[in-house]
């Protein structure tokens, strides 16, 4: 039974690495795309703003 909850318990862990990760990106593609909308206008698909 030990093996099962040692197994169970890392993949929680795992799960909760990866859940940390997608935040973490999310994040970081939001400020991204934030950059992007105040150097070439949040409509633009021209030049960028001086």
């Amino acid at each position: 039974m030990l093996p099962v909850v040692n197994f169970s318990k890392a993949e929680i862990d795992a799960n909760i690495a990866v859940e940390e990760t997608e935040t973490q990106l999310a994040e970081w593609s939001e400020r991204m795309l934030i950059g992007v909308a105040f150097k070439f206008g949040k409509n633009s698909s021209k030049e960028p703003h001086s």
